[in-house]
């Protein structure tokens, strides 16, 4: 992390930390705070056993002041452990979210952000983190990976909704909420409308295998609303094993992948 330091006109930052243990977070939030011409970050905690509350919170101290960034990843993937000793499994838990969030507001010159936090209990910690999206209303290419989170619901997608809404910039939107378990057609409706509403969108990549209490009629629903996006080039659809509304069952996942012309007026 000194050497970090000691280069304040760095452009670019990779950071691959996935897999360490006691990874020396309040070190590199100083040294991220040095950095004033870091236009690009790009920072993998997956597999991290212990990351916390503390732990974020240190994370967005480092990040709140980093306004010359364009691009943002931040790779949360299965940063949870078992203690053995207490039998008590821990999550990133709602606060540090929120102090995470905090952070993400003031990066208004984001034009990429790429976010994966999975296999987690985040439902609390959604509210403050969408809200802080609706200030990144440069972004062209958003990414969102919260597969196989352990209680999004249809309130939640409604959240997703919303914000999506302030981020008409939006060139590239991937969002991720496999085996989702909770969600339903009220959900997906609720995304899907948000969609219909991104003209500027030419890229989607949404995947919802697994949330096998969607129907086809949700998925028709949210099909009619992609046809409205006149720029919208390619999409792939990654539909779940669902109970069709007229009751019969898919045998297999669907994949939909559509690619079509772009006509500006």
């Amino acid at each position: 992390m000194k050497a970090i330091e000691k280069s304040p006109t760095l452009a670019n930052l990779i950071l691959d930390l996935s897999y360490s243990h006691n990874p020396k977070i309040q070190n590199m939030s100083l040294a991220l705070q040095s950095l004033i011409c870091l236009s690009k970050l790009n920072l993998n905690f997956s597999f991290c056993p212990g990351i916390d509350q503390n732990i974020l919170k240190s994370l967005a101290q480092g990040l709140e002041n980093l306004t010359t960034l364009t691009s943002l990843k931040l790779n949360f993937t299965q940063c949870s452990f078992i203690d053995v000793k207490n039998l008590f499994e821990k999550f990133i838990d709602k606060e540090g979210l929120f102090d995470l969030s905090k952070s993400l507001k003031n990066l208004t010159s984001l034009q990429v952000f790429e976010f994966a936090l999975t296999h987690q209990y985040v439902k609390f910690g959604f509210p403050s983190f969408f809200e802080a999206l609706t200030h990144l209303t440069n972004l062209s290419k958003l990414v969102l990976n919260f597969s196989q989170s352990k209680d999004i619901q249809d309130e939640d997608l409604k959240l997703i909704a919303e914000s999506l809404e302030k981020l008409q910039n939006l060139e590239s939107l991937e969002l991720d909420l496999r085996f989702s378990l909770q969600i339903t057609d009220l959900g997906l409706r609720d995304l899907a409308s948000c969609l219909g509403t991104l003209h500027s969108l030419k890229f989607l990549n949404l995947n919802i295998f697994g949330c096998n209490n969607i129907t086809q009629e949700g998925v028709d629903f949210l099909k009619s609303q992609l046809a409205q996006l006149e720029c919208l080039k390619e999409k792939n659809l990654n539909f779940p094993n669902a109970i069709s509304s007229s009751g019969f069952m898919r045998e297999r996942p669907q994949m939909e992948a559509d690619k079509s012309t772009c006509s500006l007026i």
